[in-house]
């Protein structure tokens, strides 16, 4: 029987995995496949990949700003992109396969195929709008400027730039091909990465179940940021099995009303909170660092300036601008600023690492002197600072002391509504004992030590009024009752 089987070249290229694929080495998660060698007009992941769009990425920079305080951390978008790819196709299989399997004689549904790979170009592709110092960007230029973030910058490069491309894909790493007639949607991945774009899902449930996938309380994206930046921090991270474990714990199955929700085996809740702790812990340690924050502080202007000089245009009007501003095209930029003082000085900071910003105080909203406040900013906390005895005296002293004091509230610490939004602590569990379905609930949460209503309140004075700084400690003693001690950079 045997030696009926054909055994000329082709068979045996056919079974080779390197024929139609490729594969490439990473230090967090071991190997990355890719579809390559394009057959009959297809399109495969490298022509994506090596697209100008998501090459760009190998020069942004993942954490913004924390590579100043962590200098191992400067890893690229690029790389995480990549790897939020294979993770999202591997959490797709094993979520969608078995939900395939069980009622797609019963009802029409996408092959297997179409989903892993819809997944696999998401997660490739979530985060193709950043520029440089991402989301500081965001806040200092996009919004402002142009009423964009680099979600929306993603969408539109998605649906414009790419969807021909999207559109070719016509198979898998794992060996299936989409079926006759289908095709990949832009528009359903430009939802997918996009905050708001659920209203979009709703028309689809399926694809608004495997939402959590691409943007969820344990999705791909965190799974490989939460192991990539704790490692290159050098920071005690989280098991790379306990990932496995939330993607082989989860599953879809048909609600009540027989619309598809998204699952979480109730066996796996100590791994969500020690995956969700991590995210705190990463966080308050990296992401929200104090001098992080100080960073972002000192550069914050000079981003402003970048606005006039690299983005004339909206980035969704005139994209091969913004294709070209990447961290190079914006560090010899702002280097060669030499004729404008406030740039000039900064970057000497910056390069230097002389960060004018020094952290002096740190208040626990547990301690309750302030004024109840159900939503603090960063201005409610500074008028107090101000209305202080202690400061009203040395305002008519300083010219400068109400530009020289920086109040900064971050956002892991935020009040309980912007947490819950932020952190998407959606998460339903099914107990296969009793077949229940429980959703859990905010205070659950808080009672695993996630995300505890601690509301931190840091002040940060300029080193031209360092000779204040026992000043400004008093009066914060006087706003808010305690300080936690001479809180100084590293």
């Amino acid at each position: 029987m045997w030696n009926r089987i054909s055994s000329t070249s082709d068979s045996v290229s056919d079974l080779n995995f390197r024929t139609s694929c490729d594969i490439l080495k990473d230090s967090v998660h071991g190997y990355i496949r890719f579809t390559c060698n394009p057959k009959n007009n297809e399109v495969t992941e490298k022509e994506i990949i090596d697209s100008p769009w998501v090459q760009r990425l190998r020069r942004i920079k993942q954490l913004q700003t924390a590579w100043y305080v962590y200098p191992s951390a400067d890893h690229s978008r690029f790389i995480h992109s990549l790897s939020v790819m294979e993770l999202a196709g591997r959490f797709a299989r094993a979520v969608y396969e078995p939900f395939w399997r069980m009622h797609s004689k019963e009802i029409e549904l996408p092959s297997p195929a179409l989903v892993v790979e819809t997944m696999r170009i998401s997660g490739l592709l979530h985060d193709i709008g950043h520029g440089p110092f991402s989301h500081l960007l965001d806040s200092e230029v996009l919004k402002p400027c142009f009423e964009l973030t680099h979600e929306a910058i993603s969408a539109y490069l998605i649906t414009n730039e790419l969807q021909d491309m999207i559109r070719g894909i016509r198979r898998t790493p794992d060996g299936d091909s989409l079926e006759s007639g289908e095709e990949i949607d832009p528009e359903i991945i430009a939802a997918l990465v996009t905050t708001g774009g659920e209203e979009q899902l709703k028309k689809e449930p399926l694809w608004l179940a495997l939402l959590p996938i691409i943007r969820g309380a344990y999705d791909a994206d965190k799974m490989d940021f939460l192991l990539r930046d704790s490692a290159c921090c050098g920071l005690q991270g989280l098991d790379k099995h306990e990932v496995q474990r939330l993607i082989l714990t989860s599953f879809i199955a048909r609600g009540k009303d027989g619309t598809p929700i998204f699952l979480l085996d109730s066996s796996s809740r100590i791994s969500l909170m020690a995956f969700l702790r991590q995210r705190q812990y990463l966080m308050e340690a990296v992401y929200y660092h104090r001098t992080v924050r100080a960073l972002e502080h000192t550069i914050a202007p000079t981003l402003r300036w970048v606005a006039r000089e690299a983005l004339s245009e909206s980035p969704t009007e005139n994209p091969e601008n913004y294709l070209r501003f990447d961290e190079y095209h914006l560090h010899t930029l702002l280097s060669g600023a030499v004729n404008d003082i406030l740039l000039g000085e900064t970057w000497k900071a910056v390069n230097e690492r002389k960060i004018p910003w020094k952290q002096v105080y740190e208040y626990s909203e547990k301690q309750k002197k302030i004024l109840p406040v159900s939503k603090p900013s960063a201005e409610r906390v500074y008028e107090a600072l101000m209305e202080t005895e202690c400061l009203r005296e040395l305002l008519g002293q300083h010219d400068n002391l109400k530009d020289g004091i920086f109040i900064d509230i971050p956002i892991t610490n935020a009040p309980k509504e912007v947490r819950e939004a932020s952190m998407a602590i959606n998460v339903s569990l099914h107990n296969r004992q009793t077949d229940q379905i429980t959703h859990i609930k905010p205070q659950e949460f808080e009672k695993e030590g996630v995300f505890p209503h601690l509301v931190f309140y840091r002040v940060y004075l300029h080193d031209s009024l360092k000779q204040l700084k026992p000043n400004i400690q008093k009066a914060c003693d006087q706003a808010f009752g305690q300080s936690t001690g001479d809180i100084t950079s590293f």
